[in-house]
């Protein structure tokens, strides 16, 4: 039998730092992982995929790719090349 250890929202953002809104439109692009439901009008999250998901966020800005895809928005938004 496999143990879980659901995290709520409320310390997901915080370990994650961002807003609700924020949180809900990477759930809906795919971009992170899926809440698990605990009762009619309650989620909880993985803390393993939570935790994997900061983990793959460390390895981008390592491979320099966060702060490249920011430059590249950078850009776009002046009206620049990309």
């Amino acid at each position: 039998m496999s143990h879980h250890r659901l995290l709520p929202t409320s310390v997901v953002l915080d370990r994650v730092c961002m807003s609700k809104t924020q949180l809900y439109r990477l759930i809906n692009t795919g971009e992170f992982p899926k809440p698990v439901p605990v009762g009619r009008q309650r989620v909880a999250f993985l803390e393993s995929e939570v935790a994997a998901w900061i983990d793959a966020r460390v390895r981008l800005r390592a491979d320099g790719v966060g702060a490249e895809a920011r430059r590249d928005r950078a850009i776009r938004a002046v009206g620049g090349r990309s």
